[in-house]
C-alpha cells in the first residue's frame, strides 16, 4: 500500500506541475503584456470554427482579428476560446493589445481571453499537484512512524492467523495478500489484531504455527507495524 501511494503521489506530483508550470508562464506573460502592452482597435474578418465543433456544432467560433499596430502594419491573429466572452460576429470591432516589441504576438483585450486559459491550467495543475503532494505527504508520515516503532515500539510475539490475498486490489492480473495476527497486549491485557502491509507473497505455508514479531505504541494500539523482515525482501512488499 505505501508503495501504491508513493506512486500515486508521484503521478499526481508530475502531472499537476506540467499544466500548473504552463498555466503559470502565461498567467505572468499575460500580465506583463496587458502592463506593458499597446492598445489598438481591430475588426473580425472572419470566423474558424474549431475541431471539436466539426464534431458538435455547439459551441463558439473563433475570431480571426485584424488590426493595424502604431507603425500603421497590418496584423492578423486568431483569439482565443474563452469564458465570459460574447459570441463574435463578422465586421465586429474588438480591442486589441500586443507586445510593441513583437506586434504579432496580440490578443483580444479583454479579461476573459487574456486570462481564462492560464487560471484554468493553473487550478487543474495546482490540485492534480495537490493531490500528489498530499499523498507523498501521507507516504513520508507513515515511513517515519515504521522507523519510531521499529526503534522505540515494544515489541510482541503475535500468534500468526491468516494469510488472505486481497482480490479487491490489482495490479496488473495480481492481487496483495495480508499477514494477520494477533497477540495479548501487556499493558492491558487485552487481545489486539494486527493487519500487515501488502505483500505480493502468501507466507501462510512458512508462518503457520509460528509467531509474528509485532511493533506498537502501547499508549496508542493503533500504531503498530507486522514486521515481515525475516521472511520477505523490501521488493515483495506491494
Amino acid at each position: 500500500m505505501l508503495k501504491a501511494v508513493r506512486n500515486v503521489g508521484i503521478f499526481f506530483l508530475v502531472i499537476g506541475l506540467i499544466p500548473a508550470s504552463i498555466g503559470g508562464w502565461k498567467l505572468v506573460s499575460n500580465y506583463q503584456l496587458a502592463v506593458e502592452g499597446s492598445q489598438a482597435t481591430g475588426t473580425v474578418i472572419r470566423l474558424k470554427r474549431t475541431i471539436r465543433q466539426h464534431k458538435r456544432p455547439r459551441g463558439r467560433d473563433l475570431p480571426v482579428i485584424e488590426f493595424r499596430d502604431a507603425s500603421g502594419a497590418k496584423h492578423i491573429f486568431t483569439g482565443a476560446p474563452s469564458l465570459g466572452d460574447h459570441d463574435y460576429a463578422r465586421g465586429q470591432r474588438v480591442r486589441v493589445i500586443y507586445s510593441p516589441r513583437s506586434p504579432s504576438d496580440a490578443r483580444i483585450n479583454s479579461f476573459g481571453s487574456l486570462y481564462h486559459f492560464s487560471i484554468w491550467t493553473l487550478g487543474f495543475g495546482l490540485l492534480f499537484a495537490g493531490v500528489g503532494v498530499a499523498s507523498m505527504g501521507y507516504y513520508r508520515r507513515r515511513l517515519r512512524v515504521i522507523d519510531e516503532l521499529m526503534r522505540n515500539g515494544l515489541r510482541v510475539q503475535a500468534e500468526f492467523q491468516h494469510c488472505i490475498r486481497d482480490k479487491r486490489a490489482k495490479k496488473g492480473k495480481d492481487s496483495p495478500f495480508y499477514v494477520f495476527a494477533q497477540a495479548r497486549n501487556p499493558s492491558t491485557g487485552e487481545i489486539a489484531r494486527f493487519k500487515s502491509l501488502p505483500i505480493w507473497k502468501d507466507l501462510s505455508p512458512v508462518l503457520r504455527g509460528q509467531t509474528v514479531p509485532v511493533r506498537f505504541d502501547p499508549s496508542s494500539p493503533k500504531h503498530y507495524f507486522v514486521d515481515l523482515s525475516q521472511w520477505i525482501s523490501e521488493d515483495e512488499f506491494a
